[in-house]
């Protein structure tokens, strides 16, 4: 929830939506607006991103390195860990769906963020992945800012 109203209010918006998208940290869609999610996304994937990551899965232990491809921005990054579930089943205890088991995919488990960067020089962090079946890092400026790089890997 907290992130969801970051988002919001760096997007100059007085409202959030359940379920809600942002897509690359710019685009803000009510999650019931497919098409404009799906057209979105298509538009974003095909953008080049400034920053190259690439992810190395060694046991327990994730290495992550960072390289900038272009001119840094001059407020920085922040380079976060995604621990995701592949499959989660929820019980709804409350709202339209009360009494339901639903199964969402992709369920982003923790968010931690790994450090600060300038962008200047390459960067590399190691991370413990013990509980985890995916992961995703994503660069960003600021916490609820553009998505400058970003990258997933299974185990």
């Amino acid at each position: 929830t907290q992130r969801q109203q970051d988002y919001a209010r760096a997007a100059g918006e007085t409202t959030i939506y359940t379920p809600q998208f942002v897509i690359a940290g710019q685009d803000i869609v009510i999650g019931a607006r497919g098409m404009d999610v799906a057209d979105l996304i298509a538009a974003r994937r095909i953008e080049d991103q400034p920053v190259d990551v690439d992810l190395t899965w060694t046991e327990d232990t994730l290495s992550i390195t960072a390289q900038m491809d272009d001119t840094p921005a001059q407020d920085g990054y922040v380079v976060q860990l995604a621990q995701i579930l592949p499959v989660q089943s929820v019980d709804i205890q409350r709202g339209e769906n009360a009494g339901k088991t639903i199964q969402y995919a992709n369920v982003v488990q923790s968010i931690t963020v790994l450090g600060q960067w300038d962008g200047v020089e390459p960067i590399s962090f190691e991370a413990d992945v013990t509980d985890a079946d995916q992961v995703a890092v994503i660069v960003q400026r600021g916490t609820n800012g553009p998505v400058a790089g970003a990258a997933k890997l299974i185990n």
